[in-house]
């Protein structure tokens, strides 16, 4: 009689066992998709604004070559078409985005913020450690042009914060245009994304119970 009862007990225990890993398993991908899921939206987020902002910086550098025929076709003088390019770009903000022109030193030729005109892009340096000011010379891009994320402090009393910028050459004039919107909002999106999938993942294991008595629980570390 003890050993059916020591039998029994077995069994149900490997049971139970197999039942938990069931479930540990199904929390598992449930966790996977999840995260998946962010990773991915996150990417096409990324590919979203490399091409919106490769669009901007592409119908700047259009503006600016607009002022650089006037000056080969004598209507300008080149000082006269660099200042006039320089005037627009200082005045010209879409919507979220903001346009700058540089130099082949890294200075700061034209920026819709006043504060970062004349300035310097030499203590730049991407998160992949590239020196943007000279990663982005115009020597050293190629007519595709390129992007970068990095941290940009915009005023002076400001912290720094995180940017994204697509960056062309505008080579007959030994330029770089860039093309640059606050990354901040997007890092902030992924968050409160990262929070809801959280939050699914609390409610469904609360309503999971194993061998009646059982549950599940989810902590970091």
């Amino acid at each position: 009689m003890l050993s059916t009862h020591r039998s029994v007990g077995q069994a149900m225990l490997q049971s139970e066992q197999a039942s938990a890993r069931n479930v540990l398993h199904l929390v598992e991908l449930k966790i996977n998709s999840g995260y998946n899921r962010l990773v991915n939206d996150k990417i096409d987020i990324l590919k979203r604004l490399e091409k919106e902002l490769h669009y901007i910086a592409a119908t700047g550098a259009s503006v600016l070559q607009g002022y650089a025929d006037l000056a080969s076709q004598g209507q300008l003088t080149e000082q006269e078409a660099q200042s006039a390019a320089i005037q627009w770009l200082n005045t010209t903000k879409v919507e979220r985005e903001s346009l700058f022109l540089m130099d082949r030193n890294g200075t700061i030729l034209a920026h819709t913020e006043p504060y970062l005109r004349n300035s310097s892009t030499r203590g730049l340096s991407d998160y992949k450690g590239r020196i943007l000011s000279e990663a982005m010379r115009d020597d050293n891009l190629s007519p595709a042009g390129d992007s970068a994320i990095f941290a940009w402090q915009f005023s002076e009393t400001a912290a720094p914060t995180k940017k994204m910028g697509y960056f062309l050459p505008i080579s007959n004039w030994q330029f770089t245009l860039g093309a640059v919107v606050d990354f901040e909002d997007i890092e902030a999106e992924s968050q409160q994304k990262m929070l809801t999938i959280i939050d699914e993942l609390r409610s469904t294991l609360a309503k999971i119970t194993i061998a009646s008595t059982g549950y599940v629980f989810l902590f970091d570390g």
